[in-house]
Protein backbone atom coordinates (compact mmCIF):
# COMPACT_ATOMS: atom_id res chain seq x y z
CA UNK A 1 0.00 0.00 0.00
CA UNK A 2 1.37 3.25 -0.59
CA UNK A 3 2.40 5.99 1.64
CA UNK A 4 -0.93 7.94 0.27
CA UNK A 5 -2.80 5.57 0.53
CA UNK A 6 -2.29 4.70 4.68
CA UNK A 7 -2.88 8.28 4.96
CA UNK A 8 -6.24 8.83 3.36
CA UNK A 9 -7.41 5.31 5.24
CA UNK A 10 -5.55 6.21 8.08
CA UNK A 11 -7.87 9.76 8.24
CA UNK A 12 -10.35 10.38 10.89
CA UNK A 13 -14.02 10.74 9.75
CA UNK A 14 -15.82 14.10 9.78
CA UNK A 15 -18.22 14.30 12.48
CA UNK A 16 -21.94 12.45 11.73
CA UNK A 17 -20.30 10.59 9.17
CA UNK A 18 -20.03 7.07 10.52
CA UNK A 19 -23.43 7.05 12.42
CA UNK A 20 -21.29 5.89 16.14
CA UNK A 21 -21.21 9.47 17.53
CA UNK A 22 -23.61 10.22 20.56
CA UNK A 23 -25.23 12.92 19.12
CA UNK A 24 -27.50 13.93 15.49
CA UNK A 25 -26.47 16.49 13.40
CA UNK A 26 -29.65 18.43 12.42
CA UNK A 27 -28.55 20.88 9.45
CA UNK A 28 -30.62 23.83 9.17
CA UNK A 29 -28.57 25.79 6.41
CA UNK A 30 -26.19 24.88 4.38
CA UNK A 31 -22.52 26.82 4.92
CA UNK A 32 -22.10 28.80 1.76
CA UNK A 33 -25.50 30.36 3.18
CA UNK A 34 -24.38 31.10 6.80
CA UNK A 35 -22.74 34.99 6.73
CA UNK A 36 -20.91 35.93 10.44
CA UNK A 37 -21.63 39.49 10.65
CA UNK A 38 -24.54 40.14 8.29
CA UNK A 39 -26.55 41.69 11.33
CA UNK A 40 -28.25 38.37 12.01
CA UNK A 41 -27.45 35.46 13.58
CA UNK A 42 -28.92 32.53 11.93
CA UNK A 43 -28.65 28.71 13.66
CA UNK A 44 -26.01 26.83 11.47
CA UNK A 45 -26.41 23.14 13.06
CA UNK A 46 -28.64 21.05 15.80
CA UNK A 47 -26.84 18.62 18.16
CA UNK A 48 -29.47 16.63 19.44
CA UNK A 49 -28.31 13.27 21.74
CA UNK A 50 -28.75 10.22 20.77
CA UNK A 51 -30.74 9.41 23.91
CA UNK A 52 -33.44 11.98 23.08
CA UNK A 53 -33.92 11.12 19.54
CA UNK A 54 -34.43 8.20 17.60
CA UNK A 55 -34.49 7.60 13.47
CA UNK A 56 -37.46 6.37 11.89
CA UNK A 57 -37.91 5.58 8.03
CA UNK A 58 -35.20 8.55 7.45
CA UNK A 59 -37.13 10.76 9.78
CA UNK A 60 -35.91 12.05 13.51
CA UNK A 61 -38.26 10.97 15.74
CA UNK A 62 -37.84 13.06 19.60
CA UNK A 63 -38.36 10.75 22.60
CA UNK A 64 -38.07 13.54 25.18
CA UNK A 65 -40.11 17.08 25.30
CA UNK A 66 -36.83 19.05 24.28
CA UNK A 67 -36.04 17.02 21.50
CA UNK A 68 -39.98 18.43 20.45
CA UNK A 69 -39.43 21.92 21.22
CA UNK A 70 -36.42 21.97 19.08
CA UNK A 71 -37.31 19.46 16.55
CA UNK A 72 -40.52 21.86 16.12
CA UNK A 73 -39.31 24.86 16.04
CA UNK A 74 -37.11 23.55 12.78
CA UNK A 75 -39.30 24.61 9.25
CA UNK A 76 -39.91 21.11 8.49
CA UNK A 77 -39.11 17.26 9.62
CA UNK A 78 -35.40 16.94 9.11
CA UNK A 79 -34.56 13.91 7.09
CA UNK A 80 -31.46 11.51 6.95
CA UNK A 81 -28.33 12.74 4.58
CA UNK A 82 -26.22 9.74 6.07
CA UNK A 83 -24.65 8.77 8.99
CA UNK A 84 -25.82 10.67 12.01
CA UNK A 85 -26.08 14.06 9.82
CA UNK A 86 -29.51 15.52 9.03
CA UNK A 87 -31.01 17.98 6.97
CA UNK A 88 -34.06 20.71 7.85
CA UNK A 89 -35.66 23.87 6.04
CA UNK A 90 -35.31 26.86 7.98
CA UNK A 91 -38.05 28.71 9.41
CA UNK A 92 -39.56 30.91 7.26
CA UNK A 93 -40.18 34.30 7.68
CA UNK A 94 -43.80 35.42 9.24
CA UNK A 95 -45.12 38.22 7.55
CA UNK A 96 -45.73 41.11 9.71
CA UNK A 97 -49.38 40.93 10.50
CA UNK A 98 -49.11 37.46 11.41
CA UNK A 99 -47.27 38.94 14.30
CA UNK A 100 -49.34 41.90 15.73
CA UNK A 101 -50.52 41.95 19.21
CA UNK A 102 -53.87 42.87 20.09
CA UNK A 103 -53.51 46.53 20.70
CA UNK A 104 -51.65 46.49 17.63
CA UNK A 105 -54.37 45.27 15.38
CA UNK A 106 -57.17 47.87 17.42
CA UNK A 107 -54.98 50.88 16.36
CA UNK A 108 -54.79 49.76 12.85
CA UNK A 109 -58.53 49.11 12.88
CA UNK A 110 -59.05 52.26 14.13
CA UNK A 111 -56.58 54.38 11.73
CA UNK A 112 -58.40 52.35 8.88
CA UNK A 113 -61.47 53.97 9.75
CA UNK A 114 -60.16 57.34 10.04
CA UNK A 115 -58.78 57.13 6.99
CA UNK A 116 -61.93 55.90 5.11
CA UNK A 117 -63.95 58.76 7.15
CA UNK A 118 -61.62 61.22 5.83
CA UNK A 119 -62.19 59.78 2.30
CA UNK A 120 -65.50 60.25 2.28
CA UNK A 121 -67.54 62.93 0.77
CA UNK A 122 -69.11 65.57 3.67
Amino acid sequence: MSTARRRAAARKAKPGRTGKGAYYYVEVRPKTQFATLSGSWDTLKWLIGKAHAHVERGRLVPDSPDARKVLDALGSSPRQIGGDRFQAQPRSNIPGAAKRTAPQKRARRRNAKKAQAARRPA
